[in-house]
């Protein structure tokens, strides 16, 4: 039977949360930024906050999203930026993208809440040129899925064979995998019974704690045993 999720549960109230933890985004940053250039599509931008960490290195950025605050947001906060907010949603028509244009797509946490999520990544291939990457950050462990998961709007986690299977099946070699966060996915585990998106099971102060000591967190992701996180990054190269 398929999964009955809420696709369009609203998300502002988490993204005001992610706003505290800036060294997060950095962090997830360090396994995209080596294949960041030129032109950049960003898929389910949100607030902004994962911008910050490439701006620099890249000559424009379409940021993409489905949500009218959000896009107001990002406008008024990019206003001197060479960056485009563009409203579309990946699970409509995506026409107001041209096709072969960008050397890079960014999908953080987004593939998970497209119940056929080959057809969107067939899509957004389509909007790179040949040789573009794809760079994508999802939750992982199909094992975890829990209520969690559903109020938080996700179809599935991700295995690191589902997702290069995913990813092959559209025409992308894969560049890098890997598992990321094995502390939260700790936290994960102990938490996904709730109905909530899980960023909001933390109070403000809590986030704030925990941006502060994920500096430390890469080394504490090597040294600790096993192989899954709470989520994949992987880096793919359209044929």
């Amino acid at each position: 039977m398929p999964r009955q999720v809420n696709t369009d549960c609203a998300y502002d109230a988490p993204q005001d949360k992610l706003a505290l933890m800036p060294n997060y985004y950095r962090w997830i940053a360090r396994h995209f930024l080596p294949y960041l250039r030129g032109d950049v599509l960003e898929v389910g931008a949100g607030g902004g906050h994962f911008i910050d960490t490439y701006r620099h290195q890249v000559q424009h950025v379409a940021a993409v999203d489905y949500n009218p605050t959000l896009l107001e947001r990002l406008r008024g906060r990019y206003a001197n930026l060479n960056l485009d907010a563009i409203h579309c949603d990946l699970r409509g028509d995506c026409s107001v993208l041209p096709d072969s244009t960008f050397d890079a797509f960014i999908a953080l946490d987004v593939l998970e809440h497209m119940e056929d999520d080959a057809e969107s990544v067939a899509k957004l291939g389509r909007k790179l040129r040949s040789g573009g990457v794809a760079c994508i950050k999802v939750p992982a462990d199909s094992s975890m899925y829990s209520p969690m998961d559903e109020a938080s709007g996700h179809f599935r986690r991700y295995d690191p064979a589902t997702l290069e299977r995913l990813f092959s099946g559209c025409g992308f070699t894969t560049l890098q995998l890997r598992a990321m966060n094995k502390p939260g996915a700790m936290a994960y585990r102990r938490r996904r019974q709730k109905r909530s998106n899980f960023s909001t099971t933390f109070n403000n102060r809590t986030l704030k704690a925990i941006n502060a000591a994920l500096w430390v967190m890469p080394y504490v992701d090597a040294l600790l045993p096993g192989s899954k996180g709470l989520s994949l990054v992987g880096v793919f190269q359209k044929g």
